[in-house]
């Protein structure tokens, strides 16, 4: 069995296993470790059960490596074959592998927020990371292009709704549903053999379903260890995305977090499609209010 149909079946068991929690009316019963039924009882000891919002604007530290794919249209990016891998159908294709050094210096624009709603035992969490880079160094074109300006926009983000499965003060374990949205934009401006202007811009962007869990252990009532993960095979499109993270969230007091963690997130489409494939990785700190 491929990688792909193993997550396709793996994407459809879920889905199951979250229908099956959610419509069970066994899940409704509390046993020994479930949450206190007075929100004062859980406050006495611990601050993890005092919030309903969590919103904390981060900052992704990530490096990128992949690939940046090219149609071969007219007014599109132009292209150097020697340079580039270019394929039967007339594609080309860039390799590109960008440290968090060389984002930082290309970096023209970043915006990236998280957030979370919890009640009982359901919860909705949103996530939307967007950066511009601008360089001339993402891509080679030094041979024939002069004064090239590279930009490379992405504008990712999630949202997803599920069950808390297990809720107590020490351990948490969410199932989830929802939408991954991505959205690339690659443009150059250039000049051949440094006279004749050349321009082009090309886009792509989709929404994928995705199936994912979180999980929260507190060894402490101010300390929340976190792994979060999710996977987008869709059964309809070719289109394929996964991350993971995992944070330490420390509790400042009854309404400030400071978090710090890794996050890694893939995303793939098919090469008649693709403006970029590859991964964007790298440490995570946030800053939040929770109310």
């Amino acid at each position: 069995m491929s990688i792909r149909k193993m997550f396709r079946t793996f994407f459809i068991t879920s889905t199951a296993v979250i229908v099956v929690w959610c419509s069970s009316p066994l899940v409704a019963q509390s046993g020994s470790n479930s949450i206190p039924e007075s929100k004062s009882e859980a406050i006495q000891d611990s601050t993890w059960g005092d919030w309903n919002f969590r919103v904390a604007p981060y900052v992704w530290l990530l490096g990128i490596k992949g690939q940046l794919g090219v149609r071969p249209s007219p007014g599109q990016l132009p292209y150097l074959p020697p340079l580039a891998v270019q394929l039967p159908n007339g594609y080309s294709i860039y390799d590109i592998d960008l440290n968090f050094k060389e984002v930082r210096n290309s970096l023209k624009f970043a915006i990236m927020l998280a957030g979370q709603y919890k009640h009982e035992r359901f919860i909705t969490q949103l996530n939307i990371s967007s950066l511009v880079l601008e360089s001339n160094a993402i891509a080679p074109f030094d041979y024939v292009f002069k004064d090239n300006t590279l930009r490379l926009a992405y504008v990712g983000g999630d949202l997803g709704a599920g069950y808390r499965v297990v809720r107590n003060k020490r351990l948490e374990f969410d199932l989830l549903l929802g939408l991954k949205f991505v959205y690339f934009k690659v443009g150059l401006t250039t000049k051949i053999a440094g006279t004749i202007p050349l321009s082009g811009i090309v886009s792509n962007w989709w929404v994928d379903p995705v199936v994912g869990a979180n999980f929260v252990y507190r060894p402490h009532k101010r300390i929340e260890l976190v792994a979060i993960g999710d996977i987008g095979p869709t059964l309809l499109n070719e289109q394929f995305t996964y991350q993971f993270a995992t944070n330490v969230n420390f509790i400042i007091s009854r309404h400030l977090i400071v978090s710090a963690g890794y996050r890694n997130y893939y995303v793939e489409s098919p090469i008649k499609e693709a403006i970029f494939t590859g991964t964007l990785s790298g440490m995570v700190v946030k800053f939040g209010v929770q109310f």
